[in-house]
């Protein structure tokens, strides 16, 4: 038998059926037993004699998952448990998949469903936009943002709130 079952079951090299299998051999004679599922390790035992009854508890290949943002220093989420920071990397089983969520402050978050090792995911970050709004009494003044002229007041215009401006009204 074997966890998860349809394993490939080999007896002295030879493939003999799936798990769970049962077969009558010689009492006077010892078996190497070896058991296989795609995604998983190869387990094995030898000189098992009959009437043995065996279990094999496969154990998932792993790979590595690696999450990447620009910019770095984002939370990474796997099904919605936070695992960490940007940059980012794990050994995680084959045999899983993941909803992947990259968050940072001021950035709109990433998400990748259904994400399954080896993979390697690096996103660069939205900056979240917000409205810089200038008004001026009277109003018709000039409005300079870092030194460029963008408008007369009243004024108003989407930004990144990632960033910081100089504000000149005249």
């Amino acid at each position: 038998d074997s966890a998860p079952a349809e394993a490939t079951v080999y007896l002295d090299g030879n493939r003999v059926g799936t798990t769970p299998w049962s077969g009558d051999r010689p009492v006077t004679e010892s078996y190497d037993v070896r058991v296989e599922r795609d995604n998983y390790q190869r387990a094995s035992r030898s000189g098992v004699t009959p009437p043995d009854s065996l279990g094999f508890d496969l154990e998932p290949v792993r790979e590595s998952l690696s999450i990447d943002s620009d910019p770095a220093e984002a939370t990474v989420y796997l099904n919605g448990d936070r695992v960490g920071a940007t940059p980012w990397s794990e050994q995680r089983p084959v045999t899983e998949s993941y909803d992947v969520r990259i968050e940072k402050d001021g950035y709109d978050a990433v998400t990748r469903s259904g994400v399954s090792p080896p993979a390697s995911i690096s996103p660069s970050l939205d900056a979240q936009q917000g409205t810089l709004s200038v008004d001026s009494d009277p109003a018709e003044a000039t409005v300079y943002l870092n030194g460029d002229r963008v408008g007369t007041t009243p004024w108003s215009g989407d930004r990144p709130v990632t960033e910081s401006y100089d504000v000149r009204v005249e």
